[in-house]
Parts: structure tokens; sequence; C-alpha cells
């Protein structure tokens, strides 16, 4: 079979009946989707997207309407016999159960399992391997628990509140302190600086440099890191330097078309130079991604506003309304 344009990772249900491993079930998704989001040709719906769903009794056909996607996996964590159970079930859109496959893995190592499983959910998905010109996130690096500290970190990163930079900061430099190379944390430090420029909260010129210092390091271990080049970018917005950003935000689009911050990034730089409808459809992609964040649908229904479309614009902003009735936005 193809390989399904879309797919989106529901969060693994903790059956454990231990409230302290709903950390690792949490943990289990945000790794299998940050795999499968590196496969070319893939659509991977965004975090935000996936966790909507999180304990909400709605049929799996439903679910897949909703976020536009071909597929869902879902799993399970499960006590087994010394260890811990992890099942993981692919489900096409029509509810159908097209794939599933059980690991066990002692409770003080369930993070090692976790390429094993990607790479079984691609092969039921219809990919095949082609060797080693695709390597997934969870292969790349030798330490798991660096791989789980960047993921941690980038979602705490992407809260709002006054101590989510510095939080997120401590998470990367964790990551670094357990695999001294792993270039994905630097470019979340760089990103944790340059959002510390646009929010006004550190000393801009030490923030440059450090934002810089830590971009450089990652494009010396991997040039080709989608993350890197997007952080380039983000570096270049949060400077005002709009049109500057918009080079290295394509490159990362070109590496990994899936990378959402790129897109958010891009939508923001475009709208900063009165190009609204580039704009549009930047945020038309990042939506498509994530079609339950409230926020990426509000601006995209008010950059359509913006560029001269208000039918469509209202009805995205109709959408957000009604992802979260509350927000004042």
């Amino acid at each position: 079979a193809a390989l399904p344009a879309s797919v989106a990772v529901l969060p693994f249900l903790n059956l454990t009946g231990d409230p302290g491993l709903e950390a690792v079930a949490d943990g289990f998704t945000e790794q299998l989707s940050h795999d499968l989001a590196n496969v070319p040709g893939l659509r991977v719906a965004a975090r935000t997207s996936s966790f909507f769903f999180k304990d909400k009794s709605i049929q799996a056909h439903e679910i897949a309407e909703r976020m536009g996607v071909d597929s869902l996996i879902e799993g399970s964590l499960r006590q087994g016999e010394g260890g811990l159970r992890v099942t993981v079930q692919l489900i096409e859109k029509d509810g159908f159960h097209a794939w599933s496959g059980e690991y066990d893995r002692a409770l003080n190592d369930p993070l090692r399992m976790q390429s094993n499983i990607s790479r079984n959910v691609l092969a039921a998905l219809g990919w095949r391997n082609p060797g080693p010109s695709l390597q997934l996130p969870s292969e790349s690096i030798g330490n798991f628990e660096a791989y789980d500290r960047y993921l941690r970190g980038r979602i705490r990163m992407a809260r709002s509140d006054g101590n989510a930079l510095d939080d997120a900061m401590a998470l990367f430099r964790e990551a670094l302190d357990l695999e001294s190379d792993y270039a994905p944390a630097y470019t979340g430090l760089a990103d944790a600086w340059s959002l510390g420029i646009c929010r006004r909260s550190v000393d801009r010129d030490a923030a440059i440099g450090s934002a810089e210092d830590a971009i450089r390091r990652a494009m010396a271990i991997d040039g080709k890191l989608a993350e890197a080049h997007a952080s380039r970018g983000l570096l270049h917005f949060c400077l005002n330097e709009y049109q500057q950003a918009e080079a290295p935000l394509r490159r990362a689009l070109e590496l990994n078309p899936n990378y959402l911050n790129a897109h958010i990034w891009l939508g923001l730089s475009l709208v900063y130079q009165d190009r609204f409808n580039e704009a549009a459809d930047a945020y038309l992609h990042a939506q498509e991604r994530d079609p339950m964040d409230d926020g990426l649908n509000r601006n995209l229904g008010a950059n359509l506003l913006l560029s001269g479309q208000p039918d469509a614009g209202f009805s995205y902003l109709r959408r957000a309304q009604a992802i979260d009735p509350t927000a004042a936005n």
C-alpha cells in the first residue's frame, strides 16, 4: 500500500493504574510523532491537535475527519510481566483497525523500544526502509534521556507563562549534559534566547550572542537540520529583520515540511512585511498540521481578512471560537 498522506498520533493511554507513568505515556506520544514528522511525504498532525482529544470519548472516524487525516495511531501502556507492555494500533479513517503491535520493556528502561515502534508503524503505513538514507530522530542520538529532555523542553517553551523560557532552557541544557553534540538541543536554546528578545525578558545583546552561538553549534553538527535553519530565521524575526528571516525559514521547510514552527514564524515574518496573501498561505499550511489550535485558526482568519477574503477569514475565526469559546481574542 502507498504511504498515507497524513496521520495523527493520539495521546497514549496510561492503563497501568500508576499515575506516575502518565508522563511516560505522553512521552511515547511525543517521540512517535517526532519520528514520523521527519519522514518525507508524510504529513503528521501537531501535538496541540492530538492532545485536544485526550480523555474525550469521540469515535475514531470523527477524530480523523476533524483533524483532516487519513490514519490514526493509538497506543496504551499496561503492566506486563516484570515490566511495561506497550500496545500500538493503526486505525484507518473509516474506523478499520489495520495493524497492531505489542512491545515489552522493563520499567526502568521504557524509552529504548521507541525506534522499533516507529519503524514498525512506518512499515504498517506502507513505508519501506530504503536503507540509511532516512534516519529517525530517535535513532540519531545515543541517549534517549537527552531526546526526551529536548522534546519536553519544546513543549514547555510553547507555553506563554513567565517561567516557560527558563524552564525550557534548563531542559535543553540537561539534554546537552547527557549528549554534548545533540544539535536539536542547541536549536532549542537558540529559540529560547530569540523568544526572550521578542518578549523583552532578557538582555538583548547577551541574548543575541547566545542565540548566534547556539545556532552555529547546531549547524556545525548537522547543517541539514531543519530546526537549525528555522532558529536562524526566528532570530532575524525577533531582531525585526523580517526579510532576512524568510530564506532560512523556507529552507527549513524544504528540509522538513512538517516543522510547524517554521510555518508559523514564516507567516509572522510575512505579516510584518504586509504580504498578507503569502502570510495566509503559510498559516494555512500550519493550520493543516494543527487544525485544533485556536491561535492558529485565529491568526489564519485575521490574515485572510487582511488579504481581502472576509468569508474565509470569518470561517476560521468562528472555528477558533468553537475550539475555545473563552478566548477573548
